[in-house]
């Protein structure tokens, strides 16, 4: 991973994508949805296919990770990333990444548990009193 060239939105689509999809195994078109519109809110100034091709990347190094690597591989990345976000995103505002998150899983209907324990993790290396 260290190869790899991060933005901000990069690193937050590669959180929320892999939250979504590696908990549960399935990346929903809702969840894909509440990710393009989170991520496009978090840069309003930014052009939106520039955003748009941020999520794309972070998506398609997810799948290269998932399905080369494993899950653990993801997780580890994950939580290089979130460790990363500490030091990039103002410390107040990484509450609403947490807050993105749960309404990223609770898309589909079906607020998975490992979508909480991934969480919940993210919130511990942010070092952010937040727990679902």
């Amino acid at each position: 991973m260290s190869e790899r060239q991060w933005t901000k939105a990069g690193m937050l689509a590669y959180i929320y994508v892999a939250m979504a999809g590696a908990t549960d195994e399935v990346l929903s078109d809702e969840e894909k949805s509440t990710i393009g519109k989170s991520i496009t809110e978090w840069f309003p100034d930014d052009p939106k296919d520039v955003v748009i091709d941020e999520i794309v990347k972070a998506h398609n190094l997810f799948v290269e990770d998932y399905t080369q690597k494993g899950v653990k591989t993801v997780a580890d990345n994950v939580a290089k990333l979130a460790d990363m976000c500490k030091y990039n995103i103002k410390p107040e505002a990484l509450k609403f990444v947490l807050e993105d998150l749960v309404k990223i899983a609770l898309a589909d209907n079906n607020f998975h548990e490992n979508e909480k324990v991934w969480i919940n993790t993210i919130a511990e290396i942010f070092e952010v009193d937040y727990k679902v």
